[in-house]
């Protein structure tokens, strides 16, 4: 991603329906904007980053190329820019008016974008490239100083004009002086009376609105209806097989075993505890003997029985058909989880492991399979480290930049040293607190750089605590600082022994299925 700008939040107030802030949802409005109105709509929002300090924000931007203000294009230039900026803006706005007229999560979406399609003025556009690129998008200024216009004085030309204005200078110049020194005085006056009102007045339309998100359990009810039908006709069809199995093979089962059982098990008994006693027991063997007419009953079955068995696949296809639906997840977009790749770039990752090539060439091969198979509402970062103080990238990649971010997976090169504790605190940094999270860390070895990935994990298990680590440790038995980062964050640690075994890790870790395997 390219930093576009960084902006002081000193005099803005954040925009947000109920609770949420407008900024928190971005990764769904993109997604929203994107799915109707096409990707260069949703490329006008910079994706903002909160830093360390609550009072700065970096804006990132998916294009690359030359960054320019708006103030300092040509002015025909400039011109285009606002326009086309004006023209997204107002089918951003559109859009927002359709899904407002709904109820529900769709209604509150709704709100959420008409607030973020607000242009919040010339200073924030930029053009990254050839595209524009809004900031501070989702804030507005807590107070804008009045300016004070004279009223316009009617046209004058010529002479009339040159006499108008010595007039003007010889007679109202001094009156005029304090005038104006009055008024303005006046205006500050109001203002300070303004600003102090506003402080103690609350923003009632921000708590009212929250209140329409409950009819979202009639769908969720109606989904678990239909889901418990699909499971009801699917038991159906799963109990009919196996009464036909047990009416063509339960039959002639009992005669070799029932009496294999009793035989062994009335001789043993009987020597030992009581001799004299038993007599009354032989007689009730010939009944036994009578069991053998039980082998004719074979015969009921009219057709082949065997055959019977051969229908099942079609029965068994319906139980089947099922997967690609229970493979695919079915959630809501703020449901799905960010997933967040910290790999190793180490020299110990360029050693030969598994007999098909280096650590380093089996995690790249494995995380571009699971990039592949994940399901598309799945937004994906990859934090690659290769020194003590040598964080590369930390961007994140939605679907339809996979393709990028498998190159930037398969250009990763062995280097010194293993900063373990600062990408994971990196990773903790720019991974959701409202959505499920899942961080993969990919290593072999343990922090070498004096960081305590420990501690990192556990200030996110307190900050956020829908995060969880899995480790995929290489080359070894685990270490304490990958088994406390799993334990910290309710994660788990993985040794794969192989490429194979590794992919499949990754897979299990992320806790997203090959949706490649549900056609």
């Amino acid at each position: 991603m390219t930093l576009v700008t960084s902006t002081h939040l000193s005099g803005l107030r954040p925009l947000g329906v109920g609770s949420q802030q407008v900024i928190d949802g971005y990764p769904q409005l993109a997604r929203v904007i994107e799915s109707r109105l096409g990707g260069p709509a949703a490329g006008l929002f910079a994706r903002p980053e909160r830093r360390s300090d609550p009072s700065w924000i970096d804006w990132h931007s998916a294009y690359e190329g030359p960054i320019l203000p708006l103030g300092e294009l040509p002015p025909e230039r400039r011109a285009a820019v606002e326009a086309a900026v004006a023209d997204t803006l107002a089918r951003i706005g559109t859009l927002a008016e359709s899904l407002q007229q709904g109820d529900g999560s769709a209604r509150f979406f709704g709100d959420v974008l008409a607030r973020a399609a607000i242009n919040p003025g010339p200073d924030s556009i930029y053009l990254v490239g050839e595209h524009p690129v809004l900031v501070l998008w989702g804030f507005e200024a807590e107070s804008r100083m009045p300016v004070f216009v004279p009223p316009a004085a009617p046209a004058m030309t010529g002479a009339t004009e040159l006499g108008a204005l010595a007039i003007g200078r010889a007679a109202g110049q001094s009156w005029w002086a304090a005038l104006w020194r009055w008024l303005l005085l006046l205006l500050m006056l109001a203002l300070l009376i303004l600003l102090l009102l506003k402080s103690c007045t609350p923003l009632a339309p921000l708590v009212v609105e929250r209140q329409d998100k409950a009819p979202d359990l009639k769908d969720d009810i109606a989904a678990a209806d239909r889901d418990a039908d699909r499971r009801a006709e699917e038991l159906k069809s799963l109990q009919a097989l196996r009464d036909r199995q047990l009416a063509s093979c339960i039959l002639p089962a009992p005669p070799p075993t029932v009496p294999a059982q009793i035989e062994p098990a009335v001789p043993p008994a009987t020597p030992p505890k009581v001799a004299q006693t038993p007599p009354n027991t032989p007689p009730k063997l010939p009944p036994l003997a009578a069991l053998p007419p039980l082998p004719a009953i074979p015969k009921t079955p009219p057709a082949k029985p065997p055959q019977v068995a051969e229908k099942p696949p079609d029965t068994t296809s319906p139980t089947t058909k099922p997967k690609p639906a229970s493979c695919v997840p079915q959630r809501m977009p703020h449901d799905a989880p960010e997933v967040v790749m910290v790999v190793d770039g180490s020299g110990s990752m360029g050693e030969q492991w598994g007999g098909t090539g280096s650590r380093l060439d089996a995690a790249k091969r494995s995380i571009g399979q699971f990039v592949d198979g994940l399901p598309g509402d799945v937004d994906v970062a990859l934090i690659e480290f290769g020194g003590c103080n040598d964080i590369q990238r930390d961007s994140f990649y939605s679907p339809p930049q996979r393709g990028v971010l498998k190159g930037r997976v398969n250009g990763l090169q062995p280097r010194n040293g293993t900063p373990l504790g600062l990408s994971v605190e990196r990773a903790g940094r720019i991974i959701s607190s409202k959505r499920p999270g899942i961080i993969v860390v990919v290593s072999d070895g343990a922090d070498t750089c004096r960081g305590d990935p420990c501690a990192a994990a556990q200030a996110i298990a307190a900050a956020k605590p829908n995060v969880h680590i899995n480790v995929i440790s290489i080359g070894g038995e685990s270490n304490s600082a990958a088994q406390c980062m799993a334990q910290s964050t309710g994660g788990h640690v993985y040794q794969p022994g192989n490429a194979i075994e590794m992919e499949k890790a990754i897979r299990q870790a992320s806790g997203e299925p090959d949706v490649r395997l549900c056609q």
